[in-house]
């Protein structure tokens, strides 16, 4: 392959012979803007022909190959933005196939950028700029038109602000589509934490102690629901195990037996919430550094009595290979485990009715873990984590300066575990 000094690859050329004995020579040339290989010929007349392309024809071939591409490349600088989009999610979507990226992060691609699209879809990309973006960015909410209109969250915010800039980076540098990105130039202000969102934040944590109230609480009432108790003990062991080992929500769901052991658990992949609870499917990780093996703390070993617990328990004959189910083997969703936290929360008034979800037990985890003595890149490896800064501003209020001795390597151990305890 041959890269000419504008960047254009050109393969060896090559000559078939026509019907009427005519030698035709052909040139293949990469075409960005499509992503294809494509073909510009020329014709020598019969009793021409040679074994290596002439000087003049392969010149020719040369010259219409640039004619070609800037041609096109001139006809492209025109795009809209939904045209340019559709490539972009086309080219993110061969990354997920790829592995550089994961499902859950092409599904941001998509979710965090659908507003923007309605508003600037029907746009050409050259026509948009700085100003237009800082008045959409500070006008910006959800829910528009409706009585639940507010504004988003700064963790939304920042990631609509992170895909949109991937976005144009991608006209901007890959295509060639615009001459800068507007997006370089934005600068929007820097929101400052209230005292109320940070000690929301802080709240998000349950120390030992609380935990622990909290699970006497839930062993109370499961004492007074009868036919609904073993369904009820689940939920609880569900929580104490997502508290012990910090793993997201869809993790926890999707882990099955197949994937855990003695020595930790194996998260590959992750419940769909697309699918039902009936008929589960897991789904690639929210991200690459997603895939993870979790070995057990070295004093823990009531996760593994947690595990040995379904393993005795489930018995429906459906699911069979996931663990986190209920009696009947519907797995146990997401809005289920929230509302059993919210239960609670008039039990404990010190604590903020925000924190009675299952995210707050993969927060309690990191805090507790910093506590301990874990470095952040300990942690990060622990939780899935690829930006040291969301354990150390989001999730991090606890520090000290104990050391902590490295994470054991996982272990082959036998499927069954053998434990014993009662729930």
């Amino acid at each position: 392959m041959k890269i000419l000094e504008d960047g254009i690859k050109l393969l060896d050329p090559f000559s078939t012979e026509a019907k009427n004995g005519n030698q035709v020579w052909h040139l293949k040339y990469w075409n960005e803007p499509t992503q294809e290989w494509l073909i510009v010929t020329k014709t020598i007349s019969k009793g021409k022909h040679t074994k290596k392309c002439p000087a003049e024809v392969y010149n020719y071939l040369e010259k219409r190959v640039r004619e070609k591409i800037y041609k096109y490349s001139e006809f492209k600088t025109n795009v809209s933005v939904s045209e340019a989009f559709k490539e972009w999610l086309s080219k993110r979507k061969l990354e997920v196939e790829s592995g550089l990226i994961s499902e859950g992060t092409h599904e941001g691609d998509v979710i965090y950028t659908k507003d923007f699209l309605s508003e600037f879809g029907h746009w050409k990309l050259k026509s948009i700029k700085t100003i237009h973006l800082k008045k959409y960015f500070d006008e910006f909410v959800v829910f528009k038109g409706l009585s639940r209109e507010r504004k988003p969250s700064v963790n939304s915010l920042r990631n609509i602000r992170s895909k949109i800039l991937l976005f144009f980076e991608y006209c901007w540098l890959e295509k060639s589509y615009i001459s800068t990105s507007p997006m370089s130039e934005l600068r929007i202000k820097k929101h400052k934490k209230t005292q109320s969102e940070y000690d929301k934040l802080k709240d998000k944590c349950f120390f030992s102690e609380q935990m622990e109230v909290l699970l006497n609480h839930m062993k109370e009432f499961e004492k007074t629901q009868n036919a609904k108790q073993e369904d009820c003990v689940r939920k609880r062991l569900f929580i104490e195990f997502t508290y012990l080992n910090g793993n997201r929500y869809g993790e926890g769901a999707g882990l099955k037996f197949s994937t855990v052991n003695h020595g930790g658990i194996w998260i590959k992949d992750q419940y769909s919430r697309k699918s039902s609870v009936k008929n589960p499917i897991n789904k690639q990780t929210k991200t690459v550094t997603s895939r993870r093996i979790k070995a057990f703390e070295n004093d823990d070993t009531r996760s593994k009595e947690i595990i040995q617990w379904f393993l005795d328990h489930n018995n429906s004959g459906i699911n069979d290979d996931y663990i986190f189910v209920r009696k009947n083997g519907h797995l146990l969703s997401d809005d289920t485990m929230n509302r059993y936290l919210h239960r609670f929360e008039n039990q404990m008034p010190d604590k903020l009715s925000s924190s009675f979800v299952m995210h707050s037990l993969r927060h309690s985890y990191i805090t507790r873990r910093a506590e301990a003595g874990d470095t952040e890149t300990e942690i990060m490896a622990k939780v899935g984590h690829a930006n040291p800064n969301l354990v150390h501003t989001l999730y991090t209020h606890v520090r000290d300066t104990l050391k902590f001795d490295e994470q054991k390597k996982f272990k082959k151990q036998p499927k069954l575990l053998k434990i014993g305890k009662s729930a």
